[in-house]
């Protein structure tokens, strides 16, 4: 079994083979890695996934260390844990996820509710476990990237037909990167039409920093279908920011572009 429907089965085998109650499947926050959240969980069957900060857990200590096994009185040894607390945990063992260059993406951690009879065992056993986890979360992760980078690509050769049919002149450029080699080729841009989530090495925003510096009178405007993003904070568009929400038509792009090209100084 591989993809999304892999970890469900992977906690319940886990759980099973080493006769604990809970397991618990994590990757680290995107953007705040002092926080978990889980990808799959079981308490003596399946339960609903949830996030939780690593501060003053045993998890913050695999994060940290690496593998980290308590064969009884975790409760004890972590008093400020409520989660743990209200679980009434006595054992626990856990160990990272890594990437395939060594960064931890998240980990897997087993907790009973009685005392470990074999601490070696278990701590070997959820790191075969945790290694299998983490090749799975990277596989799965770069299948979600290449689908949501196939929505972009067509997204970006739609808009370039669309803005050509409307009689502008367009140089397409595949990611941020691509992009600069034109910037940098000496030719004349007057607008610069990007998606906030560009591929690439260059974020979309730094290319449009570029952009504005070289060209005085040039303007930015920004496509996404996300609501929260670089350019989008506490549901309010920075100031200065020119944005068209996708999905958009024909006739939308053409008003917004034309309206961001007369607004020029």
């Amino acid at each position: 079994m591989v993809g999304e429907a892999f970890f469900p089965c992977m906690v319940e085998v886990l759980a099973q083979a080493l006769s604990v109650r809970w397991v618990l499947l994590c990757t680290l926050h995107p953007v705040n890695r002092q926080r978990a959240r889980t990808v799959a969980v079981w308490d003596d069957g399946p339960a609903a996934n949830f996030e939780y900060e690593l501060e003053d857990t045993p998890c913050a200590n695999i994060v940290a260390s690496g593998t980290c096994a308590y064969a009884r009185g975790v409760t004890h040894l972590f008093p400020k844990d409520v989660t743990l607390q209200e679980m009434g945990a006595e054992s626990y063992v856990g160990a990272p996820l890594r990437s395939a260059n060594g960064d931890v993406l998240g980990l897997l951690a087993v907790l009973g509710d009685k005392p470990l009879e074999d601490e070696p065992l278990a701590a070997e056993m959820v790191e075969v476990f945790a290694a299998r986890a983490a090749t799975e979360i990277e596989r799965v992760v770069a299948a979600s990237i290449s689908e949501r980078l196939g929505r972009v690509e067509s997204v970006r050769v739609t808009a370039s037909e669309m803005l050509i049919e409307l009689g502008y002149k367009v140089l397409k450029a595949k990611d941020a990167d691509s992009a600069l080699a034109i910037l940098n080729s000496g030719v004349t841009i007057d607008l610069l039409f990007t998606d906030v989530v560009m591929p690439g090495v260059l974020k979309s925003t730094e290319l449009a920093e570029i952009f504005l510096r070289r060209f005085e009178r040039g303007v930015v405007l920004y496509t996404s279908g996300y609501t929260q993003n670089s350019i989008v904070h506490a549901g309010q568009l920075d100031e200065g920011v020119d944005l068209l929400s996708k999905p958009y038509s024909r006739e939308a792009l053409a008003r917004k572009v034309r309206q961001v090209l007369d607004g020029r100084t």
